[in-house]
């Protein structure tokens, strides 16, 4: 069983951190209470967890899973841009600054729309275009740009629930991303969602085919440049999965099917 301990984040607010049991693929994970979290309280928890797991091992890419993404308040989340960003947090105070090392992978979900039944075939949806527009502004453009993997999980009918298959076992999907982790770091020494924008041309180099087909769909969807290099780095890992030293045409569609994007913003 798993042991839990709270971290007490002002009178009311709490994080719970879930030691993993003694597995060396096993990431230790965070969530969070987002009724009475500020900005501030969200980066202090963070780096007080991070600092935890950095006396503990020397593993990177702890993950923190955030549910009801849009019910936090705006400014916590807005707080976690630049760690996204760099891996830092930079702290300000009037006399002095600090910086504080803080790479972490952020797993979030929400709903739809409010009633959460938007595009459910099974249930009408009860909100109205102004209240669904106002739930997902909630999540700003440069907050949404800084997120690797944007997808939609549909609602899967109950009489199809009774005849899905089988999924690839989790060993061997864990076997495949070992490989091609193994892959990124030889050639460039570090895993892809660490290629800086300038090492792309050399580590993330497109066919023909394949740059022009995300030239075209940046220009169609009114991607950032944020926007474009990550799903160009995402592009390197799917080739990376399949094996391919170089990235074609289907790579980069697939890339761009997993940052499908919410509907009131470009992707």
């Amino acid at each position: 069983m798993r042991r839990e301990r709270r971290a007490s984040l002002g009178r009311s607010s709490s994080w719970t951190y879930m030691k993993p049991r003694k597995l060396d693929t096993a990431l230790s994970h965070r969530s969070g209470r987002h009724h009475t979290i500020t900005g501030g309280q969200f980066r202090g928890a963070i780096r007080l967890w991070l600092h935890r797991r950095e006396r503990q091992t020397d593993r990177s890419g702890p993950s923190i899973f955030v549910d009801e993404l849009p019910e936090f308040p705006r400014a916590a989340l807005e707080a976690l841009r630049e760690p996204l960003e760099t891996g830092r947090i930079l702290i300000s105070r009037a006399a002095r600054q600090a910086e504080f090392p803080a790479r972490f992978q952020l797993i979030a979900a929400m709903n739809p729309c409010p009633c959460g039944h938007l595009g459910n075939p099974l249930r009408a949806c009860r909100c109205t275009p102004d209240q669904i527009a106002r739930y997902q502004g909630r999540l700003s453009g440069p907050f949404l740009d800084r997120l690797d993997l944007l997808i939609e999980v549909p609602v899967i009918p109950p009489r199809e629930l009774q005849d899905l298959a089988p999924g690839e076992p989790s060993a061997q999907v864990a076997e495949r991303v070992a490989a091609a982790r193994e892959r990124a770091v030889a050639r460039q020494g570090h895993a892809n969602a660490l290629l800086q924008a300038q090492d792309l041309a050399a580590h993330a180099a497109l066919e023909p085919a394949a740059k022009a087909l995300l030239e075209r769909s940046a220009e169609k969807l009114g991607w950032s440049a944020r926007s474009f290099h990550r799903v160009q780095r995402v592009a390197r890992t799917v080739a990376d999965l399949a094996g391919s030293p170089a990235i074609a045409a289907a790579h980069v569609a697939e890339a761009i099917q997993l940052r499908r994007g919410l509907p009131s913003h470009g992707g």
